[in-house]
C-alpha cells in the first residue's frame, strides 16, 4: 500500500514540475546603493518564492543569507586558504571562451528595469541616462543571435522616489530554463578539461 502513495506523490511532483517548466519563472533582482545590499529571488508560478539570496555590508564585513538560513560572513582569508589547497588551476581565458561559444538562443518573455540615481544638475541626469540606454542597446545588438527580449522596459525612477539602485524583474519560460540548465550542465562537465595541475 505505501508505494501506491509513493507513486501517487512522484507524480504530483513530475506534475507540477512540467507545469513549472511550461509555465516559466520570474526572477527578481535589487541592487540598493544606499544600504549597500543585493537581494535575487526566485518565483514560480509568479507567486512562490522558492529562493532569495541577499549579500550586504554591515560594520565594513560582508554578509550573506540564502532563503532563511542563518547569516553567514564572506571571509576572504578562507578563500585564500581553501585556493592554496587547490592542486588545480582553472585556465578561465580558454574555458569562458569556450562557454561563451557554446551559449544557446536564450528567449526572455518579459524584462524590466527600473533604477535610480540622483543627481543635482537635470543635464548630468540626462547623460547618465543616454549612457544607459546607450549601453543596454548595444549588449542586445551585439547578442542579438542569442538573446531575443519579447518585452522589455527601462526606466528611470529618480523622480518618484530616493532609490540609488537597480529593480529589475524577468520572466523566463520553460524551454529557456531547460536550454540554461543542460548549458549550466555542460559547463560542469567540461570544467576538468581545462585545468591543469600546479
Amino acid at each position: 500500500m505505501w508505494w501506491l502513495i509513493l507513486a501517487f506523490i512522484l507524480i504530483l511532483l513530475l506534475e507540477f514540475f512540467v507545469f513549472v517548466i511550461l509555465y516559466g519563472i520570474r526572477l527578481t533582482l535589487r541592487v540598493d546603493a544606499n544600504n549597500m545590499s543585493i537581494c535575487i529571488k526566485c518565483y514560480v508560478l509568479d507567486c512562490f518564492e522558492v529562493m532569495c539570496v541577499k549579500l550586504f555590508v554591515c560594520e565594513n564585513k560582508f554578509y550573506y543569507q540564502i532563503n532563511k538560513k542563518a547569516l553567514k560572513v564572506i571571509n576572504a582569508n578562507y578563500n585564500d586558504e581553501k585556493s592554496k589547497k587547490n592542486k588545480k588551476k582553472l585556465r578561465k581565458s580558454a574555458f569562458f571562451s569556450n562557454l561563451w561559444s557554446k551559449r544557446p538562443e536564450v528567449t526572455i518573455k518579459s524584462l524590466t528595469v527600473n533604477y535610480g540615481a540622483n543627481f543635482e544638475e537635470a543635464k548630468n541626469r540626462a547623460i547618465f541616462d543616454g549612457a544607459i540606454t546607450i549601453i543596454s542597446n548595444t549588449l542586445m545588438a551585439t547578442n542579438s543571435n542569442k538573446l531575443k527580449i519579447n518585452n522589455f522596459q527601462l526606466k528611470n525612477v529618480s523622480e518618484e522616489s530616493k532609490f540609488n539602485g537597480i529593480d529589475a524583474s524577468c520572466e523566463i519560460g520553460g524551454l529557456t530554463i531547460l536550454k540554461i540548465l543542460f548549458y549550466a550542465l555542460y559547463a560542469i562537465s567540461i570544467k576538468g578539461k581545462y585545468q591543469v595541475k600546479i
